[in-house]
């Protein structure tokens, strides 16, 4: 009974399309959103940019996984759609974490080598975070293994 529940529960949630006034999205990957247009005026804006549709259907594609698109129809009610994030991406944007994470544990072996660990630590925070619009957990993230890197660091030299 409960992999029934489960199973409609998920056809609804995949079975759901955001529409607002005569526009709506009739698909969504991680590279593409298709706009759906109903009425009579198939002026829209996407992402701010004026579009004249001769047909029902809008094609966006060659778009990056995680990125926001805002669709409005001639009356100004718009809708906004988020393409998914597909594996690939979210293994690469975890790389410079995954490396961060290395060098904390070498830092306890080699105890001189906290210097690369705090280098991409300043470098996350500055630039790769801010870049990505990464949310305050992430800021937290590498905060906390800078301080763990500088205390394996301290606790190698005293081994």
């Amino acid at each position: 009974m409960k992999y029934w529940i489960l199973f409609i529960s998920l056809v609804l949630t995949c079975a759901y399309v955001a529409s607002a006034g005569n526009i709506s999205v009739s698909s969504s990957g991680s590279d593409y959103i298709i706009w759906q247009i109903s009425g009579d005026n198939h002026n829209i804006s996407i992402d701010g940019i004026q579009k004249e549709i001769s047909g029902i259907y809008y094609g966006q594609y060659d778009l990056s996984p995680s990125s926001k698109h805002i669709g409005c129809d001639a009356d100004g009610e718009c809708i906004t759609q988020t393409t998914i994030t597909d594996g690939i991406t979210l293994f690469t944007n975890w790389i410079p974490i995954l490396l961060l994470i290395t060098f904390c544990c070498i830092s306890y072996f080699i105890p001189i080598s906290y210097a690369p660990a705090v280098i991409l630590g300043v470098y996350l925070i500055g630039s790769y975070l801010p870049e990505r619009n990464s949310g305050f957990y992430d800021y937290l993230l590498v905060g906390i293994l800078l301080i763990m890197g500088l205390l394996a660091s301290i606790r190698g030299m005293r081994k």
